[in-house]
């Protein structure tokens, strides 16, 4: 799915912007951008899994529904 590949592209260049622009103000900033980072890697995780756990049945199901897992929905 194209959108969910360019929000993760926007997060993932947002906590790295903010990680080095903010790289020389101290060791508190940097805390933070890492802080968010690993927020959005557990956000990433649960969604992830709360996906795979709703495409389960689909994902045993046929080879139209492997290949388009949408249809289930």
């Amino acid at each position: 799915m194209p959108i969910l590949s360019f929000i993760k592209g926007i997060t993932f260049f947002s906590t790295t912007l903010i990680f080095i622009v903010y790289k020389l103000n101290g060791f508190v900033i940097i805390v933070g951008a890492v802080e968010k980072w690993i927020s959005v890697f557990f956000f990433k995780i649960i969604a992830i899994y709360g996906f795979l756990l709703v495409m389960k049945p689909c994902i045993r199901g046929s080879k139209a529904q492997k290949l388009s897992p949408l249809a289930c929905v």
